[in-house]
């Protein structure tokens, strides 16, 4: 990390903190696969597939052999198959009943043969193909072939509940990373950014803690939106891989400092290591920028920026006075690939930062 400049109000003690969309990249479509952790913290949040989508494809190299080839029935928020279940068959065409990526088999359609990837029918013949595996004789004395369909497992239970068993079902945040009734009870300001997913196969852009002066200290990507799930994780690994530089941190503003501050200060998150009880300790309040949009007697009693006397002559929109710098590189880093984003904007804060140091 770059030296820091004191001759800022509050640089090293006040930590500016929030995430810019313009600068995202284009991911896989498959939505409900992959999920993402934390250093030093139990549990996964959803993330979908991070990788980069395959020319002329709205799919990764994974992904793209288990999609949908043409429209479809499906109304479950994904398009990436992982089994076909059972199949059925009229005068004209071939049905299959499809089981969708990272949902359980209550999310489950009817889809017509045309719409089944290649990979994925060759992969349910071949587990339902038909052998001849016995030959007996008649009455009469006349050999007959009686056909056996081969199976991997034998068992008594129903096939549905069987596999239901052996797959990992990512509906929600799991672990710490789940939300409980006291992490947002009783706010009524509309500043929550968990339900604005993203759209269009794309990242949420990053997240960027940025000192007084200027100087970039956290930058991550972020998948889905803005959440509060994600903001935690990232800040918790900050504290946690940098225990000595963010000892002397007392306030962070964010935007969406009232969800933030109740999310980091349960009862049983704040307990579960060092830096989640550093992170509950600190003083999380919202910018003077945003704090007009939050109207919750809540929000205005205990994230007040102008209540914090620390923050009379501090730069609590850094963050906004930086991101329209780095938004300029928002149609270079559209279609990046994961490495080379990751790659370019580190650069770019380097570059920022010896200016700034």
């Amino acid at each position: 990390m770059n030296k820091l400049s004191h001759n800022y109000n509050g640089c090293g003690t006040v930590l500016v903190v929030d995430g810019n969309m313009k600068n995202h990249r284009s991911v896989c479509a498959a939505s409900e696969a992959g999920y993402i952790s934390f250093a030093g913290l139990s549990g996964s949040v959803k993330s979908g597939c991070t990788n980069t989508p395959t020319q002329t494809s709205r799919f990764c190299l994974l992904h793209k052999p288990r999609a949908l080839t043409s429209g479809a029935s499906n109304n479950n928020n994904s398009s990436v198959i992982e089994m076909i279940l059972e199949t059925k068959s009229t005068r004209l065409q071939h049905f299959y009943k499809v089981l969708w990526l990272g949902k359980d088999e209550c999310h489950t359609s009817w889809e017509k043969e045309e719409s089944i990837p290649d990979a994925v029918l060759h992969e349910f013949r071949k587990q339902q193909s038909v052998n001849i595996t016995e030959i007996c004789t008649d009455n009469v004395g006349h050999k007959v072939h009686t056909l056996g369909i081969s199976t991997q497992e034998v068992t008594s239970q129903p096939p549905a509940k069987r596999r239901k068993e052996d797959r990992v079902v990512i509906e929600k945040d799991s672990g710490i990373f789940e939300c409980h009734p006291e992490d947002t009870n009783n706010l009524n300001c509309n500043t929550e950014k968990d339900k604005k997913v993203r759209l269009h196969e794309r990242s949420a852009g990053i997240l960027a803690g940025i000192w007084p002066c200027g100087v970039i200290t956290i930058i991550d990507e972020l998948y889905n939106s803005e959440s509060k799930s994600q903001v935690y994780g990232c800040l918790h690994g900050f504290i946690h891989t940098n225990p000595t530089t963010t000892d002397s941190i007392q306030i962070l503003c964010y935007d969406d400092g009232c969800h933030l501050r109740k999310y980091a200060r349960n009862p049983v998150r704040s307990k579960l290591s060092g830096a989640a009880a550093k992170l509950s300790s600190i003083n999380i309040v919202i910018d003077k920028m945003h704090f007009s949009n939050h109207t919750d007697n809540w929000c205005k009693l205990n994230c007040n920026p102008y209540n914090v006397n620390d923050l009379e002559q501090v730069d609590t929109e850094i963050c906004e006075q930086t991101f329209s710098w780095l938004s300029r590189y928002g149609r270079i880093t559209r279609y990046m690939n994961k490495s080379h984003y990751l790659f370019f904007l580190l650069y770019l804060c380097e570059l920022h930062n010896r200016k700034h140091a």
